[in-house]
């Protein structure tokens, strides 16, 4: 009888572990109180339950830290998670929830950064976002290693890649990060067209961390209701995956030219009118030729080709419907053409601008806007 009980305790303890591995850890933690209601000094179901109880915990104060954006707390929490005992011993999808939440909140601890950028700080601050998603594309890569199929650390990575890819200075560099991010929103977008079960149980966005306990489990009671919200789940993150391969694309097209968010030291996802404006002024009043009249020939020439690129970008990108064409991978020459599509080659022409404005007077009136009338900046 005791030789039986021990067999059937044994099962239960093997199927809790199961249940763990495959993320459904509140089945697993239902298997484990069968076993302690019956014997509750069992040493090993009371270790195991202790164990998942205390990552559940950890999880959840995590969870609350990121929706209350408090990113920094959150990643040490999650860190904590990842360090207890049943994570360690874990090869499941429960542990890459905890690397893809971790990813997450540095993620977004990347933008808190972008979103609050000085002038003064702007290199520091450079290097901390760069930093907060190398965490990311480790997180994520941790995360796939574990469950392969994860369609949101594949569009987070993805996203991250595109990030460091903007602030490389090489341009065959940022081609590599940019063919990177497109094979992990290809491999997303081919999961989320033959895997359309992936999406179960799944409410956030496809960007967003996992707050559920059980990625993978079905615990809706109406499956023919919960199937037509699915498919329309798996439409609407398909789009959205559309959209970030189109986004990958333009970038690496773009690297091999000009990039007027790079030329005004902007970043295209948080790059607000107001920003532009800013940028502009300041790279426009360090560019202007007259700041530069008493350098030598080769500066001089220097100064006049980058105070055209910087006037340009601004002539573009602060004209609302120009940048949304630009944004879309619309060649520069051809913005002003209503039936522009994403064009092909697409080399920048450097005349006073594809709209014809000189640069010199373009500059005057951006000044005379910004003081009220005042123009005629010298820097003699």
């Amino acid at each position: 009888q005791q030789q039986q009980q021990q067999h059937s305790d044994n099962i239960i303890i093997y199927r809790a572990y199961a249940f763990y591995q495959i993320g459904k850890i509140d089945d697993a933690i239902k298997h484990l109180k069968q076993i302690l209601s019956l014997d509750p000094d069992h040493k090993v179901a009371f270790t195991l339950h202790k164990a998942l109880r205390t990552i559940i915990k950890l999880k959840e104060k995590a969870d609350a830290m990121y929706k209350g954006r408090n990113y920094r707390e959150a990643i040490t929490l999650y860190t904590e998670a990842l360090e207890t005992r049943a994570a360690e011993q874990s090869k499941g999808v429960y542990k890459a929830k905890l690397y893809f939440n971790r990813a997450s909140a540095y993620a977004n601890l990347a933008n808190t950064k972008t979103a609050t950028t000085t002038d003064d700080d702007d290199d520091d601050d450079d290097a901390s976002v760069k930093d907060c998603h190398t965490h990311v594309i480790q997180d994520c890569t941790n995360a796939l290693e574990l469950d392969d199929t994860y369609i949101k650390c594949y569009t987070r990575r993805g996203s991250s890649y595109l990030i460091i890819g903007e602030q490389c200075s090489n341009s065959e560099e940022e081609e590599s990060y940019c063919r990177k991010a497109i094979a992990d929103f290809e491999s997303a977008l081919d999961l989320c067209t033959n895997n359309a079960q992936e999406s179960d149980n799944d409410d956030d966005d496809d960007d967003d961390y996992d707050d559920s306990r059980s990625r993978r489990s079905s615990t809706k009671s109406n499956r023919s209701s919960s199937n037509t919200s699915l498919s329309t789940s798996t439409k609407a993150q398909k789009q959205e995956i559309k959209k970030k391969l189109q986004h990958a694309q333009v970038q690496m097209k773009r690297c091999k030219q000009k990039d007027f968010y790079k030329i005004l030291s902007l970043s295209k996802q948080n790059a607000t009118q107001d920003q532009i404006k800013k940028s502009y002024r300041k790279a426009a009043l360090k560019w202007h030729p007259d700041r530069h009249a008493n350098s030598s020939e080769e500066k001089k020439k220097e100064a006049e080709v980058i105070f055209r690129d910087v006037n340009l970008a601004y002539e573009v990108l602060s004209d609302v419907e120009k940048k949304r064409k630009y944004d879309l991978g619309v060649d520069v020459e051809d913005l002003d053409n209503p039936h522009a599509g994403h064009g092909g080659g697409g080399h920048h022409r450097h005349h006073g601008g594809h709209g014809g404005i000189d640069h010199n007077i373009l500059f005057e009136m951006f000044m005379r806007q910004q003081h009220g009338g005042m123009g005629g900046m010298h820097f003699g």
